[in-house]
């Protein structure tokens, strides 16, 4: 009777944790993609041809910019160690499966009262060595979604690694390019300073003639000055974009300020390998993280649902118990137990409930902070690529404009030297050349920055 009473609880509890499990894990919500980007027209590049994707700028100088960054950057270290703690934290959740042991000695020292001792055994010493086993029966899953809980979050912080590292590896492209096309307008601003000055020259001495009146002087000084001013702003520009690298590459301030004085022109921007729009969701590092982070909370919630049911531990003691040290591993001291025990929290108030329900609310906040992710970075990448095809054209109308200009200068250049123009007439084409360029170089270093916007919207490979 005995044995059929046990086989009935024991089916019972099996049947019981069978229906108090945590809920399934089904993945992500399904978020409607769009087939292709708003300004495709047909389908992409694979988007696996943004891996290593600073390399096809062929610079040796950004290449070793990225590799400092990527092992030396702080913000990449500190996501490092949260990784490793956190492997450290699954580490210890995972060792719930197993039974803990505790060894265990005494010597006891006691007096017994004269009712219950013997004549001249008041006093009496116990000695005990052994051990001590603890062992948790996970029947209703609390270790098992610890564990699960703490290993999503283990990926998450994986994932969100890789976020900063791309994060990282953007900002310094970003930079690069923007004080490359500082030091290009600087070029172009101080051929703009030596144009103005020529024609200052040419202006002295035709009012000092009297064939021009003193206005003119004074507007062609104005125009100096005005130039003059715009120098020191792009200095500063390019000043603080080394420094930047600097301290993205993870050294001193004054690490690449040797790079302001290595003016090298922007390279041609390349077309960027979209892809299609579902390639993001396996791309972008933080869309990834909020899916470990949503599956992170559905097993939290089984981790509360686990909590309303008994926990059934089993203790188990054994060792040697004797009065004299001497004699006390023998077999004839030799003393065990086993035990089961059963907690259960029958009354609380309501606590447990209250704990399932605000783990079951979190984690309809990850879906729905899964879902904006998604949407975020829908908006983003069309954003970026709609930046970037509108600032390459805009590259390509000011490049068309510097060579139609620098046409004009060297056709001014050849009528100077046939004596049909003025020198002045040469160095006014020599300054809107020079203008040209400069709104070129301005307009480089947007498109560039926009370019970086879209390879980490898409989530360029690291």
């Amino acid at each position: 009777m005995n044995r059929l009473r046990l086989s009935v609880l024991f089916s019972s509890t099996l049947l019981l944790c069978a229906c108090i499990s945590a809920p399934h894990y089904q993945g992500p919500p399904a978020v409607q993609m769009p087939k292709q980007w708003t300004l495709s027209e047909k389908d992409n590049e694979p988007a696996e041809a943004l891996d290593q994707w600073w390399q096809n700028f062929h610079d040796p100088v950004l290449d070793r910019l990225i590799s400092e960054g990527l092992a030396n950057n702080h913000d990449i270290r500190h996501a490092v160690l949260k990784i490793e703690e956190a492997r450290a934290v699954l580490a210890g959740t995972r060792s719930g499966f197993w039974p803990t042991a505790d060894a265990e000695g005494r010597s006891t020292r006691s007096r017994n009262s004269d009712s219950v001792s013997l004549p001249n055994q008041h006093y009496q010493t116990r000695n005990y060595v052994g051990t001590a086993i603890t062992w948790e029966i996970d029947l209703f899953g609390r270790v098992r979604n610890s564990v699960a809980a703490d290993t999503a979050r283990y990926e998450q912080l994986q994932e969100d690694a890789d976020a900063i590292r791309l994060s990282v590896a953007s900002e310094i492209v970003r930079s690069y390019f923007d004080m490359r096309s500082a030091q290009a307008q600087l070029q172009a601003q101080e051929s703009i300073l030596g144009a103005l000055r020529g024609t200052r020259k040419i202006v002295l001495r035709r009012v000092q003639a009297g064939d021009l009146a003193q206005i003119e002087l004074q507007n062609i000084d104005a125009r100096l000055l005005s130039a003059q001013a715009a120098i020191p702003e792009i200095q500063a520009r390019i000043r603080a974009e080394a420094l930047a690298l600097s301290i993205l590459t993870g050294g001193q301030p004054n690490k690449e300020l040797f790079l302001v004085s290595t003016a090298i022109p922007i390279r041609s921007l390349p077309a960027i390998p979209a892809g299609s729009p579902a390639d993001i969701l396996r791309r972008r590092p933080d869309i990834r993280a909020a899916e470990r982070q949503l599956a992170a909370s559905n097993a939290e919630v089984g981790v509360a649902v686990a909590a309303q049911f008994p926990q059934l531990t089993i203790n188990a003691n054994g060792g040697f118990d004797a009065l004299s040290p001497v004699k006390l591993v023998r077999s004839s001291n030799e003393s065990w137990s086993v035990f089961p025990f059963i907690s259960w929290r029958v009354m609380d108030g309501g606590k447990i409930r209250a704990e399932i329900h605000a783990a079951q609310a979190r984690q309809k906040m990850a879906a729905v902070d899964y879902e904006q992710t998604v949407l975020k970075a829908l908006n983003e990448s069309e954003t970026a690529m709609s930046n970037y095809h509108y600032y390459q054209q805009s590259v390509a109308q000011w490049t068309e404009a510097a060579v139609q200009a620098q046409q004009v200068f060297r056709s001014q250049q050849r009528r100077f030297s046939a004596g049909d123009i003025s020198m002045a007439d040469v160095l006014e084409a020599q300054r809107q050349y020079a203008e040209a360029q400069y709104s070129l170089a301005l307009a480089q270093g947007k498109a560039s920055s926009a370019m970086v916007d879209v390879v980490k919207a898409l989530g360029g490979g690291i």
